[in-house]
């Protein structure tokens, strides 16, 4: 059974997810589904197709991991982005946290005030 409803109006596509039963949650066959739409669209699929791209090899250690390391130092708990990384960490096969930058910093001298309460 398809949850993917793909329409068409003129250059406009419309996908619509219809899995009431479970909130409409995507599962992989679903992602199949909405890569094809996409591709019939437009012949293509605009942005990364795969795993080595600057977004994952670049944005992650310099930019994730870089908050990730701050929010430890000053006790912040981050789960949505340790998640992310540890995701991305799995589907690449490799770690991610790795990054220079932050092997010269000090980061146990960061002020606790940078946390935010609430």
């Amino acid at each position: 059974m398809s949850y993917v409803r793909v329409s068409r109006e003129e250059h406009i596509v419309t996908i619509t997810l219809d899995r009431p039963v479970k909130k409409n949650a995507i599962s992989g066959p679903m992602y199949d589904e909405m890569t094809a739409a996409i591709e019939r669209g437009r012949g293509f699929i605009a942005g990364p197709t795969d795993m080595a791209t600057r977004y994952v090899t670049e944005d992650v250690p310099f930019g994730l991991a870089f908050y990730l390391a701050i929010a430890a130092a000053i006790g912040q708990p981050m789960p949505v982005t340790e998640s992310t990384v540890a995701v991305l960490e799995t589907l690449w096969g490799q770690g991610l946290r790795g990054n220079p930058l932050l092997e010269g910093l000090d980061l146990a001298d960061l002020p606790a005030g940078l946390a935010r309460s609430g």
